[in-house]
């Protein structure tokens, strides 16, 4: 195993770019501010003198004004250069000027600094990074969660120090740098390949291919998709030799990094897919299954196999079974489940029964066939279109115990129409966190996952159920409702599944007066059922949909009208015009605009 991370291997080898583009003589005297105990960049610059400035000593430095002098007590141009990298964060907000215009006095030839550019919304995919790492037992890179404890700094923000320190604008060259997104699957890679032989020319490629090549030209890229911000500026004007080696053309950058993540695809591929050592820890960890997934289904040949490939593509470090909880079909959905059996080496439980149960009971028997940790239900129909679907709800389940459950945003396809829309949508839109809560209050106002497909449960917390809610009419929403008792109930703002609305459906295919009804009828007993706990929230969203029912009585009211009239100016056409004439003069001015309108349409 290296001794340093890439994400280090990274910072450091742009550091030793930046000092050898402005060198003026064979050894520097350098400062590093920020190097904790490490003292990787000696062996990065072997020749040159390097002096360490850790962060304890620069929150000890940050004790009062006055302990600059103790810490930093050099003389103006003391260093011919002074380094911070991924330091500036740790300075507090007051007093970063006065850091700044320091690190000015003392260097004589340039300053180089980089920063973590972090994000409110941390991708799944950086979630999912940390989670490699737990399991690895290997320490987590401080530029996923350095942000949370220090003042955000942007690319602007840096720059604005830097002005207000008066250092002259033509000196500096900022600019983001490090694709986020490859920077994470590089750092998945380097854990497989510090644990596993499968990948252990991982670090000659890397060496060869990315840090020679494509690390100078991965530069330049828009705020949002980059991992850190990289600022030089010069005393002696020499910026324009780190232009030459940092600044290059931003359509052929694209390109090396394209051909790059195209190069080397298996590798990257197999980062995210063969977890076999992975699965070893998780399993050695939580037990055979750490979840199991119960498919649902009732004659639905038609769509079943696209939604049991969806589920067996599913990459996970943990292992899971499916368990089929088929309400004795009539068609050949079991026999197409039990051939794409024989093609996978995820173990399936085929619950028996000899006659048809109904939804609720189905789903009951379901439940208390299950034995792992979390459950996950796939109905028949839908479909998972995230490969890391699972993995992501499982992550966030285990950091979050204070959530009974999770469910994720879904797309609502319907694939005869070919229309689609992603629900759930919240108005609070400004919020970037991944992840939203909501409770039982909010779920009676509106019914926000409406479809278990997106759900992953604690299996504690099905099986506390009570036995009476599987004899009533519905499921999903009271089974939802039932469940936000026991906890937070979190979303996962990322579509991840897709809701199949078709002719054949139980749900979808009623219409909007159907439904209406039945979820009346279904208000005014989960109501009751719940002790009157959501009652003002279920009267709203009943109003709701007598509004709704309303609007369409009101539209069918006025489509008869407008018949008639139509019907009734056709007859006048055979009528004396004396009988219009009459007519239109008894007729009152709205009504005369209504017909006007109607029969000009």
């Amino acid at each position: 195993m290296k001794d340093i991370f890439f994400h280090q291997i990274v910072k450091y080898t742009y550091a030793k770019q930046g000092i050898e583009a402005m060198r003026t003589q064979e050894k520097h005297r350098i400062l590093e501010i920020g190097a904790d105990s490490c003292s990787n960049l000696g062996e990065y610059l072997p020749d040159d003198t390097i002096m360490y400035l850790d962060v304890t000593s620069l929150d000890m430095a940050q004790a009062d004004a006055g302990s600059y002098k103790e810490d930093i007590l050099y003389e103006d141009e003391y260093f011919d250069f002074v380094v911070i990298l991924d330091a500036l964060e740790s300075v507090k907000e007051d007093k970063r000027l006065d850091f700044i215009k320091t690190i000015n006095r003392i260097a004589k030839i340039g300053i180089i600094l980089s920063s973590l550019n972090c994000f409110v919304n941390d991708s799944f995919e950086g979630e999912l990074l940390k989670y490699f790492y737990k399991l690895s037992g290997q320490p987590m890179p401080l530029w996923f969660d350095k942000h949370k404890d220090y003042p955000h700094l942007d690319k602007d923000a840096i720059v604005m120090l830097l002005e207000k320190a008066e250092v002259n604008d033509n000196c500096i060259l900022s600019y983001y740098g490090i694709k986020r997104d490859l920077l994470i699957k590089i750092s998945l890679l380097e854990i497989m390949a510090s644990q596993t032989e499968a990948c252990s020319n991982f670090f000659d490629i890397m060496d060869s291919d990315y840090l020679h090549s494509i690390l100078y030209q991965d530069i330049g890229l828009p705020a949002d998709l980059s991992a850190r911000i990289y600022v030089i500026w010069t005393k002696n004007n020499s910026i324009g030799k780190a232009k030459k080696q940092f600044c290059q053309d931003s359509q052929s950058m694209r390109k090396a990094i394209d051909s790059f993540e195209e190069k080397h695809l298996e590798l990257m591929k197999w980062g995210l897919i063969n977890l076999d050592y992975f699965k070893k820890i998780g399993n050695t960890k939580f037990g055979k299954n750490k979840l199991n997934v119960v498919l649902v289904t009732y004659n639905q040949a038609k769509f079943i196999r696209q939604t049991l490939e969806s589920v067996l593509n599913q990459q996970t470090v943990f292992n899971y079974n499916i368990i089929v909880a088929d309400d004795c079909s009539t068609d050949d959905t079991v026999s197409i489940i039990k051939q794409m059996e024989q093609q996978t080496e995820i173990p399936f439980v085929y619950l028996p029964n000899d006659h048809n149960l109904g939804i609720m009971q189905n789903y009951k028997r379901a439940f208390e066939a299950c034995d792992a940790e979390y459950i996950a239900i796939m109905e028949g129909d839908d479909l998972w279109t995230d490969k890391l679907r699972l993995q992501k709800h499982i992550y966030f389940l285990d950091g979050h115990w204070e959530c009974a459950m999770s469910f994720n945003q879904y797309v609502v396809k319907n694939f005869e129409e070919g229309t689609a829309f992603i629900q759930p949508k919240f108005s609070d839109s400004k919020d970037k966190k991944y992840f939203k809560y909501l409770d039982g209050h909010d779920l009676a106002y509106t019914n926000y996952i409406g479809n278990f497909s997106t759900c992953v449960y604690r299996s504690s917390v099905l099986k506390s159920l009570p036995e009476q809610m599987f004899s009533m009419k519905g499921y999903d929403w009271l089974t939802n409702i039932m469940v936000s008792r026991m906890g937070y109930v979190a979303c996962l703002i990322q579509p991840m599944s897709i809701y199949r609305v078709h002719s054949h459906g139980t749900w979808s295919s009623q219409n909007d007066k159907e439904k209406n009804l039945a979820i009346i009828e279904a208000i005014e007993i989960y109501d009751e059922y719940t002790d009157k706990e959501f009652t003002s929230e279920f009267a709203a969203h009943k109003l709701r949909l007598r509004m709704q029912l309303q609007t369409g009585k009101l539209y069918k009211i006025k489509a008869i009208i407008k018949n008639v009239i139509r019907g009734c100016y056709k007859i006048s056409f055979y009528l004396p015009s004396i009988f219009v004439h009459i007519i239109k003069l008894l007729m009152p001015p709205v009504i005369l605009d209504i017909v006007s309108e109607t029969c000009e349409r």
